[in-house]
């Protein structure tokens, strides 16, 4: 009996150890598939690979991820057994859930591109060509002539890259032309005609992002020559003349950069030529407004340019100039956006996408001579949120979408310890994935949030949702102009809100925070109405560098405090005002162009502010005047700022921070609670994406945040082809 129970456990041994063998060899299997698909680029040998790994795991996980990567390579490859790849993923493998639901989504991908392809589209074909990492952002990006690479913003280790489209590779530029020079950045790139350099603008300065004291400093007036393989960097031009400086096009012959130059010291924001052999500069044309996309016809005769003709910057035009300056004309004017594509490789056609039928559509317009010859005709209904990467000399037409959804989520915590007992869970709004600035009414039965407004999406115009959190019955707001912060009446009767008032329209403002007319406004409840609360915008010309955020009411109504920057003077300013006299006074003042974050206490007694430095201080200070205390320093990395919110006691603060990945293993933004006597911060073991705008529940039992969710959804690299008759796709004649 002894012999035979030896036996066994022998026999159990070996078949473990051939099992551990088995696995491993599937292991080691998949690797050197993932090496052919990723590194080589061989993805027909991937695939054989793949299959094997499926054939013989013993391994679930490992077999549904090789199943998964089939569907991958399938699908770059632009063949149809992509689908069948994924479903079989999710019919075969359904307990192996996170992989389940990547492969529901490449599927529901591949079923959205099919409905795009109707009937009478004679060949037209919709490509999936990548899936970007979390800083692979192809919606910063620009193909080259060939189809072969598109460059971006990697934003991992923050400088322009390339990534090969067939295999994945990526390099990372070098945009230092000295290496003893201050850092920089490289930003806003067009390819040389012979796809073997880029032009980029470079973002010198002594920092990388967001350091308050140091952005004063940067300048974008610097365009600088890269080349692909690493060698020849040059200046091509420098100036400390205009804010803002883009290189647009590339004319085909190489001699010439067209490029928009932005405010400085003229008047008005140009259009010019930069020779690529001197760096000589010749102004084709000035206008009050922002300049959009502009493009060189094929022959380098003619500019197509979208703009704005008139303050809602997101309301485009379209015109036509000659290089010689003695035509211009308008091409497509419409009450619609209408955002310029660029030409079709023969010239004979201008793509743009518009609006104008309540879906983002492909339009074209015949041109001859500079002069529209017919209507604009329909190609394509619906091709929703793109990002244009630009046209290839084959008439393709490449483009990514990054659905990012900003919703808000509720946590439930315990009041006393602030331990999470639930959550985070997306709240349920009528309008998805434009949620932002959420606030709880004063009697905790409503929640107030923005909707819409996505800056990068050219939106302007937003609406105030106020959702009763007993019936889930909303009410919907809308607005004339973009809101931020808003904040309840003590009594719940009324919401005042930041609005933001264009003087110019240039987009830039909103994303740098230059000055535009800022207004307090107040939404009265009861009768829907809106009407200013009090301008604090000084119309004077030459106060136009204030901008202004409402910061909060005083518990009995008499008080009002906002922030005041200073662009000109660099400062930063938390006012009270006196609701019946207009009188204002100095709280707390802070150095640095970039507003710092803050909060008033339920008792009205403090507000907590905390600055947008990497080197953070959150403090607080009483609303009478006085010195500002310390609670806690950290550091962070990136210029997203850390909001705060505080429990219903005023005992304790909640505030955002970016999780220490080096130390956790994990990346991302979490929410700490601080008590107002000082001490550690207590994490309440939140991670997501990123946090924006914190509100604690009265009851202090639930807390609400904006975020894009715990995950980052990727970036993903599109081709539209043979979406133009026959006729249409001639290649562009280019210049090496």
């Amino acid at each position: 009996m002894k012999k035979l129970s030896i036996i066994i456990a022998i026999l159990t041994l070996l078949a473990f150890s051939f099992g551990n063998l088995a696995l491993q060899n599937g292991y080691d299997l998949f690797q050197k598939a993932l090496a052919k698909e990723r590194g080589e680029g061989n993805l027909e040998e991937a695939i054989v690979l793949y299959k094997k790994v499926v054939e013989e795991a013993k391994d679930k996980s490992l077999a549904a991820k090789a199943q998964l990567r089939i569907g991958i390579c399938y699908e770059k490859l632009g063949k149809q057994e992509a689908q069948k790849a994924y479903q079989k993923v999710i019919d075969n493998y359904p307990n192996q859930l996170e992989t389940v639901k990547v492969a529901r989504e490449k599927l529901t991908g591949l079923l959205r591109t099919q409905t795009l392809i109707k009937k009478g589209d004679r060949g037209l074909r919709i490509r999936h060509l990548a899936t970007g990492k979390p800083d692979d952002e192809f919606g910063s990006g620009e193909v080259s002539p060939d189809g072969r690479y598109i460059t971006y913003f990697d934003y991992d280790v923050w400088a322009m890259a390339v990534h090969e489209i067939a295999t994945g590779k990526k390099r990372i530029l070098k945009s230092k032309i000295k290496e003893n020079e201050p850092e920089g950045e490289s930003w806003s790139f067009t390819w040389s005609p012979d796809g073997k350099a880029i032009i980029c603008s470079w973002w010198q300065g002594p920092n990388r992002v967001w350091d308050e004291e140091q952005v004063s400093d940067w300048h974008w007036a610097d365009l600088r020559i890269l080349r692909i393989d690493g060698s020849a960097q040059r200046r091509l031009f420098h100036s400390e003349g205009y804010d803002d400086v883009y290189p647009m096009d590339w004319s085909s012959d190489g001699r010439q950069v067209l490029t928009a130059f932005y405010g400085g010291n003229s008047e008005g924001n140009k259009m010019g030529l930069i020779s690529v052999e001197d760096g000589s500069v010749r102004v084709l044309k000035t206008i009050n407004y922002l300049w959009g996309n502009m493009e060189f016809s094929p022959d380098d005769q003619y500019i197509v340019y979208d703009f704005l003709p008139g303050k809602e910057y997101y309301r485009r035009d379209i015109s036509i100039l000659s290089v010689d300056g003695k035509i211009d004309i308008p091409l497509v004017l419409h009450p619609a956006h209408d955002s310029l594509l660029g030409w079709s490789p023969d010239g004979k056609y201008i793509l743009f996408l518009s609006d104008r039928t309540g879906t983002n559509d492909l339009w074209i317009i015949p041109v001859k001579n500079g002069k529209p010859v017919e209507k604009p005709e329909l190609i394509k209904k619906g091709l929703g949120k793109i990002y244009v990467a630009g046209m290839t000399q084959d008439g393709s037409l490449y483009y990514s979408y990054q659905e990012q959804m900003e919703d808000i989520y509720i946590v439930e915590m315990e009041q006393s310890t602030g331990k999470i007992k639930k959550g985070p869970e997306k709240m349920v709004l009528s309008q998805e994935g434009s949620n932002s600035w959420p606030q709880y009414s004063p009697d905790g039965k409503s929640i107030v949030c923005v909707q819409g407004g996505g800056i990068m999406a050219g939106q302007v115009e937003t609406s105030l949702c106020v959702r009763s959190l007993e019936t889930g019955t909303e009410r919907l707001f809308p607005l004339r102009t973009k809101a931020l912060f808003p904040r309840w009446s003590p009594d719940g009767l009324f919401i005042y809100f930041t609005a933001y008032v264009r003087i110019n329209t240039d987009i830039m403002d909103l994303v740098v925070g230059n000055p535009y007319r800022t207004e307090i406004h107040r939404l009265e409840l009861k009768t829907g109405q809106i009407s200013k609360a009090w301008r604090v915008w000084p119309e004077e010309p030459e106060e136009k560098h204030f901008g202004y955020l409402f910061a909060g009411i005083s518990p009995d109504g008499k008080s009002y405090y906002f922030v005041k920057f200073d662009e000109k003077n660099k400062l930063c300013q938390l006012i009270v005002r006196d609701s019946e006299t207009g009188t204002e006074k100095e709280l707390f003042r802070m150095n640095g162009r970039i507003p710092f974050r803050f909060s008033l206490s339920p008792n009205g007694r403090w507000f907590a502010v905390v600055g947008r430095k990497k080197e953070r201080t959150l403090r607080i200070l009483s609303t009478t005047g006085g010195q500002s205390r310390e609670l806690h320093r950290f550091e962070t990395k990136g210029g997203h700022p850390t909001m705060l919110d505080w429990t219903p006691d005023s005992k304790f603060i909640i505030f955002s921070k970016r999780i220490d990945s080096s130390k956790s293993g994990v990346s991302g933004w979490g929410l700490y609670r601080i008590s107002v006597d000082g001490g550690d911060p207590q994490s309440l073991g939140i991670n997501m994406t990123y946090i924006s705008e914190i509100t604690v529940h009265p009851s202090g039992k639930q807390l609400a945040f904006c975020s894009y969710g715990p995950e980052w959804k990727k970036s993903e690299l599109w081709v539209m082809e043979n979406f133009l008759p026959k006729e249409k796709t001639k290649k562009k004649s280019r210049s090496n």
